[in-house]
């Protein structure tokens, strides 16, 4: 795995701390865009852990205030979002859940 494939890692374990607290809809937070959160005690450092040896899955036994992995594509788009219990990234799909939303024939 290259080293720009643990940005989405990243992004997706720092949603998963912010998904604790309240919804973070929209870049900034809300409306004003402020980059605040009223949350308390959320950690301020995380390590996201080792992969297991021979995969690209990272092993959660490893990580540090991680409660989730998921696999993105290679890039990632605009800001995490976390609404209703989920987290949500723009991301391609390179590395596709279901192969068959592979996009064909694009050029």
């Amino acid at each position: 795995m290259k080293f720009h494939s643990l940005a989405p890692l990243f992004l997706v374990s720092l949603g998963s701390l912010v998904a604790a607290a309240d919804d973070w809809p929209m870049w900034g937070g809300t409306v004003q865009r402020n980059m605040y959160s009223p949350a308390k005690d959320l950690p301020d450092r995380f390590d996201p852990g080792q992969f297991k040896a021979g995969s690209e899955d990272v092993d959660l036994a490893t990580t540090k205030n991680v409660k989730w992995v998921g696999k993105l594509g290679s890039q990632s788009y605009g800001n995490t979002s976390v609404a209703g219990g989920k987290v949500f990234v723009g991301t391609n799909n390179d590395f596709p859940a279901t192969p068959s939303t592979r996009a064909t024939g694009a050029s």
